[in-house]
């Protein structure tokens, strides 16, 4: 799914706990950040072609993969998660909820590049369920988002 997608879909499934749920948006972003900076990064250095598929350009790069599949792995968020419950981080648990969302709508809509959801312990391939890169999941994505802000206002209001 696209990043901003699953900062808005977290935001409005948050929505009863307003004191929160922008630590769980940041975290829901969160782990496509380093793509954007590697994206910049290499196109300042001329190593990217931005007329071509620069997601591709981007995992053909090894240390981008192994990065990406850190920001992306169960196991590191798992042992934060941990580290949060362990210190009574209550902020740090919804900014990790957040990215346990990420992860989860990821290996549910990514058939393409996909990074290691279990870095550094290996690297299954897990294929999604739909790809989220197509026109009709883009058009139900955009639906559904649509949708429900109009169902939550109006719920809202009365």
């Amino acid at each position: 799914m696209d990043t901003i997608s699953h900062g808005v879909w977290t935001y409005l499934l948050a929505h009863h706990y307003p004191e929160r749920r922008w630590y769980a948006v940041l975290g829901a972003v969160y782990p496509d950040t380093l793509l954007a900076v590697m994206f910049i990064l290499m196109f300042l250095q001329g190593d990217l072609d931005i007329t071509s598929s620069w997601l591709q350009q981007l995992f053909a790069n090894p240390t981008v993969f192994a990065l990406d599949s850190a920001w992306h792995s169960l196991t590191l968020w798992s042992v934060l998660f941990s580290i949060a419950v362990i210190f009574r981080k209550v902020n740090l648990m919804w900014f990790v909820f957040g990215a346990y969302f990420h992860i989860a709508l990821d290996i549910i809509t990514h058939k393409h590049f996909i990074p290691g959801y279990f870095w550094p312990l290996g690297h299954p391939t897990v294929y999604g369920l739909v790809d989220y890169k197509t026109l009709g999941f883009t058009a139900a994505n955009i639906l559904l988002l649509t949708g429900y802000i109009i169902w939550y206002r109006r719920r809202s209001h009365v």
